[in-house]
């Protein structure tokens, strides 16, 4: 595959990502319910699972929207002319906010703790909570397999930035006489009249 079209690849993939969470942010922080207590209390607090939930889905909407930037800027360095170093930068900032979100979603957002945290709200307030917190979960686990497609994304992208590296690399050795410098494919040519 091109370096520009997996470049391109994992873009689309995080934006679909993007998209998702942006969907569950409307969900989690526009859509959630209020605490109505007529005796003392005060009308219109959120509950603390739900805040903290809130919070979590906007940090790592925040993540994903970096990785967003990030990878198209990947794609842009990985356009004809191929700038290899921007890529190489582009990419690395693009995984450090991705793995940044992920690491938020796996450990705060869809976690044992965190589920089950959201599924005594539901079931003890019932009517709205109950509905909005069945709603937020299935939107969760609706984000696991976008999440892993853009891992995988990542994954091929360094693989196809390494190989092009790899393509005009340099190989220095060093013998009696002094040192001769080739490059690679004057090796492969050579080791391949050798074999013969």
């Amino acid at each position: 595959m091109a370096l520009e079209t997996t470049f391109d690849d994992l873009r689309t993939r995080l934006r679909h990502l993007d998209d998702m969470f942006g969907a569950l942010c409307v969900t989690v922080v526009e859509d959630r319910p209020l605490e109505r207590r007529l005796a003392g209390g005060v009308d219109g607090q959120v509950a603390a699972p739900v805040e903290r939930a809130g919070d979590k889905v906007l940090e790592v909407n925040g993540w994903i929207a970096g990785a967003v930037e990030s990878a198209t800027d990947c794609s842009r360095a990985a356009a004809h002319p191929v700038d290899i170093e921007g890529a190489r930068r582009a990419l690395t900032a693009c995984h450090e906010k991705f793995s940044r979100a992920a690491q938020e979603f796996s450990s705060e957002l869809v976690s044992y703790e965190r589920i089950a945290e959201l599924m005594e709200f539901g079931e003890d307030r019932g009517g709205e909570p109950r509905a909005w917190t069945t709603g937020v979960i299935a939107a969760l686990e609706q984000c696991r397999a976008p999440m892993n497609d853009v891992s995988h994304a990542l994954f091929l992208c360094w693989q196809e930035l390494t190989e092009r590296l790899g393509i005009g690399g340099v190989s220095v050795q060093t013998t009696t006489i002094g040192q001769h410098i080739r490059g690679a494919a004057v090796q492969a040519s050579q080791a391949s009249r050798r074999l013969a």
